[in-house]
């Protein structure tokens, strides 16, 4: 059962010269992150952080879903990932320009490419009852995530049989990503007691930075291999799935 918060009041933003524009959000929809942070976008440099796409979870009535960015301020204040990025994208192109742009200026290798958002098999939804986007859209976008994971938070990205997961891993080859990883639970549920995924991502990330995804070395798939088998022993509900590139 989710916990519901009301959307914050829309603050008008007054780019600053120099600054790059970004696509609109679509109408009536708040893109609080990208407020707070266009000031200092110019200032930004690559570094190892998690970069977050999170979708508009708002099933009307002025209710949405909570957002991820807590348990991101709880790992950066652990000291486990100390960099992160936090971006809110209701509409297609601006996931797009987000990834064409952002990820590849201000992420190095080594660092997780998050998306939390709804999904089915092979695609990601932004927004609720909007058109989804393909797993193999998103790999023309991101072009380059060597040495990287990208994890995929929606519900039922994945299958149970890896011989139907062909355009995850097309996509984890086209991009160079070290490991991708999902859910092959029709639903997972982000504060339920039952297949728990706010738990299972704190274990993720933070078993991921311990890895050292940026170098090639031939003990990595092991590593990420034991990850997925130590996550599906206390989270077997869920049936997280993880591929590795060998």
């Amino acid at each position: 059962m989710h916990r519901f918060r009301q959307p914050p009041k829309a603050e008008n933003v007054r780019l600053e010269e120099g600054s790059q524009a970004v696509p609109p959000c679509a109408a009536g929809v708040i893109c609080s992150d990208r407020n707070k942070s266009l000031g200092s976008a110019q200032a930004m440099k690559p570094e190892k952080r998690i970069y977050c796409v999170e979708g508009v979870h708002d099933w009307g009535s002025g209710q949405i879903e909570p957002t991820v960015e807590p348990m991101l301020e709880l790992l950066q204040s652990t000291g486990y990932w100390p960099h992160y990025q936090h971006r809110t994208c209701a509409t297609i192109p601006e996931v797009e320009w987000r990834l064409t742009k952002e990820w590849s200026e201000w992420c190095c290798k080594g660092s997780i490419l998050y998306f939390f958002t709804h999904g089915d098999k092979d695609q990601i939804w932004l927004r609720p009852k909007a058109q989804g986007v393909g797993i193999l859209t998103l790999k023309e976008w991101l072009l380059d995530c060597t040495g990287c994971h990208v994890h995929f938070g929606g519900c039922g990205t994945f299958s149970e049989d890896d011989e139907e997961n062909q355009n995850l891993r097309s996509f984890m080859e086209y991009t160079g990503a070290a490991s991708v990883s999902g859910y092959a639970a029709k639903k997972v549920y982000w504060l339920g007691a039952n297949k728990p995924a706010l738990p299972l991502e704190l274990q993720l990330f933070g078993s991921l930075k311990d890895v050292k995804l940026e170098r090639a070395t031939m003990t990595r798939p092991g590593k990420l291999r034991k990850i997925e088998q130590e996550i599906n022993s206390q989270f077997s509900d869920c049936k997280f799935r993880m591929l590795v590139n060998e």
